[in-house]
């Protein structure tokens, strides 16, 4: 189906089917491309995928014992995190911030670096992303793959 994307004047893609089906069920319908995103934020996005993929198990205690650290921490490192609590695996934070239990700024460093990714119990805590200026901010540098608008992206298949 040739027309199904269409490229539109100011650079993006547009979708006229998809308009029409959104518009149908009274929604609207934006196609967004990677262009959009910092690219960390992307790359950070494909190493939660397993997560939210396939849920990790986790017990009300290991959720608990980190909860309580960022309330009282806010801010910590995952470095300093796994420091402090070696019963603790960072799948555990990995899955939190999937089902939006604790919060990072996506976009502010790789999740492979432990040291540099800040972990918070709100989103409100964080600082926003510090992005390139050539590159858009994600909307919701704080936001995890659960969120509608990370949800949008289609990085991911089922």
């Amino acid at each position: 189906m040739p027309e199904r994307y269409q490229p539109t004047g100011t650079g993006g893609w547009r979708s006229p089917p998809g308009e029409l089906a959104a518009r149908e069920l009274g929604l609207s319908y934006r196609m967004r491309t990677s262009k959009e995103y910092h690219p960390l934020f992307i790359q950070n996005l494909k190493i939660l995928r397993d997560f939210w993929i396939h849920p990790f198990p986790l017990t009300s205690q290991a959720q608990a014992q980190v909860l309580d650290a960022l309330k009282v921490y806010p801010g910590m490192s995952v470095a300093a995190f796994l420091e402090a609590t070696p019963d603790l695996t960072v799948d555990v934070l990995w899955a939190m911030l999937t089902s939006q239990q604790i919060f990072t700024d996506l976009s502010a460093t790789s999740l492979m670096h432990w040291e540099q990714v800040f972990l918070y119990h709100f989103p409100r805590d964080g600082v926003m992303g510090k992005v390139n200026q050539n590159v858009a901010p994600s909307p919701g540098a704080l936001c995890t793959p659960t969120l509608p608008s990370c949800r949008s992206m289609n990085t991911w298949h089922k």
